[in-house]
């Protein structure tokens, strides 16, 4: 998508949002669902403070990051999704 749109914090306030939904669900797995994020080619220091929020509200307990930062070959960028 477009740059400086907002997609990563509509993203953020899904998966917290998520989280308390899942939070509420008790021990009724059938009522959860996990959340994947996918980062491609965004600093690492972005993907490290998204990471921090979801581990801060206990989101990360229904999440998978995945990350090939900007850093990283453009292969990897590639294969990451």
């Amino acid at each position: 998508g477009d740059r400086q749109t907002g997609k990563t914090a509509v993203a953020l306030d899904a998966m917290l949002n998520q989280a308390q939904v899942n939070a509420a669900a008790g021990d009724d797995e059938g009522k959860k669902m996990y959340c994947v994020y996918v980062a491609i080619g965004q600093k690492r220091s972005t993907v490290a403070q998204l990471v921090k929020k979801l581990e801060e509200t206990g989101a990360i307990d229904y999440s998978i990051v995945v990350a090939a930062t900007a850093s990283e070959p453009a292969p990897m960028q590639f294969l990451a999704p």
